[in-house]
């Protein structure tokens, strides 16, 4: 049997920490209009005159905190990843590309056409659906082909915030020095969206217990499933539901964000003898939001606020091996 094509997808990165690189990754991130949700030209004012001219030397820092020997993070472990998934996987093989930087995605889709395959995996590296994320990448994918004028028998990958393997797959590669029940408090954190967005998936979005179980109405809502997905983990772990809480990170611009913040519940537990254990639920593989947003920034404000105790659960990164499952279900589903 031949072997399909799967497209992993990620965000991407600037290709050095240079303020101008920076500026260039920023620009092209924020001017997606899934991510920003403006009118192109006031978009444009938005991004390129008021939010990437201040951001980009903070971020350009923040880059420098992180950024290894072999450049970024992110695309470093996203190639070791792939080696990983070609070496085991029989039935796939497996291709990264970034959606606002290098690997461009259309040479990686000129590769797997000029390789014969005819049968594509489009992967977006996001375990909860968004439209700023999953969405913006299928459909920039689609253009992509529709410039090719390809038409490979197509599978897309929309959420797999509770594959039972990918589930096993987080519990299992906990590092064996960190034991979560050791720990006052596990909080789970999330990439934030603006609370806009998640009214455009469902208009009876209260931002709390509506997220508590999945309906036809949320089954595609960004918190729901970022609350599934804690859930089920904190299940897996045993914990009981006054350990463990759901948070969202990163937070851009004036707009009101999905809460609570993950900032401020760390502060909220940081009292005197208290241990924090975080996970990264949204990220398959680390990011500046990881390494430097909570490694060292919530990190440093949660030993500030008087806490004594502060780790880190690393994502998947190079073990996520639940990916191949995940690319099975997706053609079993579709067919």
């Amino acid at each position: 049997m031949k072997k399909k094509a799967v497209l992993f997808l990620n965000i991407g990165s600037p290709a050095t920490t240079e303020i101008r690189d920076v500026k260039k990754y920023l620009n092209r991130f924020l001017m997606d209009p899934y991510v920003i949700n403006l009118p192109s030209f006031l978009r444009w004012i938005f991004v390129t005159k008021l939010i990437v001219p201040r951001r980009a030397p903070r971020s350009a820092e923040a880059y420098k905190k992180v950024w290894t020997k072999d450049g970024s993070p992110l695309v470093s472990i996203t190639k070791r990843l792939m080696d990983n998934l070609n070496l085991i996987d029989t039935e796939h093989e497996w291709f990264s590309a970034m959606r606002y930087s290098e690997p461009e995605v259309l040479d990686v889709l000129a590769e797997i056409k000029n390789k014969g395959y005819d049968s594509l995996i489009v992967f977006p590296a996001y375990p909860q659906y968004a439209a700023s994320s999953t969405e913006s990448i299928v459909q920039y994918v689609n253009e992509k082909l529709k410039i090719m004028g390809w038409k490979p028998n197509l599978y897309q990958i929309k959420d797999f915030y509770l594959d039972p393997e990918f589930i096993e797959n987080i519990v299992l590669e906990i590092p064996k020095n960190i034991n979560p029940k050791d720990f006052d408090h596990v909080l789970f954190s999330f990439h934030g969206l603006p609370e806009s967005h998640l009214k455009k998936i469902s208009s009876k979005c209260q931002f709390s217990a509506c997220c508590d179980q999945i309906t036809d109405e949320n089954k595609m809502c960004y918190r729901a499933q970022c609350y599934q997905t804690a859930k089920a983990v904190a299940e897996k772990l045993s914990l009981n539901t006054d350990k463990w809480s759901m948070s969202f990170q990163s937070r851009l611009g004036p707009v009101k964000w999905i809460e609570p913040y993950t900032d401020v519940v760390a502060v909220e537990k940081a009292k005197p003898n208290q241990s924090l254990l975080v996970f990264s639920l949204a990220f398959v593989t680390d990011c500046l939001e990881t390494l430097e947003e909570l490694d060292i920034g919530l990190k440093d404000d949660f030993f500030k606020h008087g806490g004594q105790k502060f780790e880190r659960v690393p994502c998947l990164n190079e073990k996520f091996y639940s990916a191949i499952a995940v690319a099975k279900k997706a053609i079993r589903v579709q067919n």
